[in-house]
This record gives structure tokens, C-alpha cells and sequence, in this order.
């Protein structure tokens, strides 16, 4: 749920899976959040660490 409010790394990245939803009103967003799948909460998971992977290479190269 609180990759749908912002993004730990940076306020709203452009690049991230997640920037449309993010600008969605907030009870929309918990109503997205409430019929994602079991699959698809771990895919998000999935994409956002390896997003922050990359940022933290290019920041620490």
C-alpha cells in the first residue's frame, strides 16, 4: 500500500510502474490496492526493488 502513496527513493519517479496510479485521488488508489491478486502485489514488489536497485547503482556506481 504505501508504494501507491510515494515512492521511498525519490517524491514520484516518471519511470515507475506506479507514477499514474500515484496521481489518482487516495480512495481510488485503496480501492486499486484492494483488487490486486496475490501475483500482482508481488509483481509491483518485484519491479520497485529492482527499480531501487538501479537507482542505487547509478547513485553509488
Amino acid at each position: 500500500m504505501g508504494l501507491l502513496i510515494s515512492c521511498p527513493y525519490e517524491p514520484d519517479p516518471t519511470d515507475c510502474a506506479l507514477h499514474d496510479i500515484r496521481k489518482r485521488p487516495i480512495e481510488e488508489r485503496i480501492e486499486f490496492s484492494k483488487q490486486l491478486t496475490d501475483e500482482e502485489i508481488h509483481r509491483i514488489i518485484a519491479i520497485h526493488k529492482k527499480c531501487l536497485a538501479q537507482k542505487e547503482v547509478k547513485k553509488h556506481p
